[in-house]
């Protein structure tokens, strides 16, 4: 069986069911790589669905609340996005997917040259400034893509984000269900953009 990078690495994520599960996801995130902190906080960060009122407006649940989540790289407004992440199940909700499109299709349909010319800016600023990011980056083969926080920065761009969206509808993802607790799904960040399928009253009680 392949390791769980080798698999990241060519198929741009992977999947185990019930992994470790005696193992806390701390010390699980440090067996698999080098776990970093987006705050001063811990790396590990525990999900929950939630209604639109419940959360904030400048997050994903704040926008959609229980419907589903459009496909999207985590945390694309950064000028450098995560490379990788895991989302380990905590408790189950079997109805529930996570969803998953491969950016290099996008890539190879679009152009490298449009994508790479494709500027674009967060929706805010970010410590004061709307820094210009590419959509594809090919010297460190970065895609990113987030409808909602970022915006077209020139022609380019609006061309570049409009042939992306127009990709991604025509797209069918692949869907995971951490269905067991323990399943562990780790995502390169870089390369395939994700979502969430809706959550259903009776699956609130999902945990990530």
């Amino acid at each position: 069986m392949a390791t769980i990078g080798e698999e990241v690495q060519k198929r741009g994520f992977a999947f185990r069911s019930e992994h470790c599960t005696d193992m806390a996801t701390d010390a699980l995130a440090l067996a698999i790589g080098t776990p970093m902190a987006l705050g001063p906080g811990s790396p590990v960060h525990v999900l929950t669905p939630a209604v639109m009122t419940e959360r904030p407006p400048n997050s994903y649940s704040g926008l959609y609340g229980l419907a589903p989540f459009p496909m999207h790289t985590d945390l694309a407004h950064h000028r450098l996005p995560p490379r990788y992440f895991i989302l380990r199940c905590r408790v189950p909700a079997e109805c529930v997917g996570t969803t998953l499109i491969d950016s290099a299709d996008i890539v190879a349909d679009a152009g490298v040259s449009l994508l790479s010319r494709g500027l674009v800016q967060p929706r805010r600023p970010r410590a004061g400034t709307r820094p210009l990011l590419r959509l594809f980056d090919p010297a460190v083969g970065l895609f990113r893509w987030d409808i909602e926080f970022l915006r077209p920065a020139s022609d380019a761009g609006r061309e570049a984000v409009s042939a992306v969206a127009d990709m991604l509808e025509r797209q069918s993802p692949a869907r995971i269900a951490l269905a067991r607790r323990g399943d562990l799904l780790v995502i390169d960040n870089w390369r395939m953009v994700h979502g969430r399928t809706a959550v259903s009253a009776a699956d609130r009680h999902r945990r990530i």
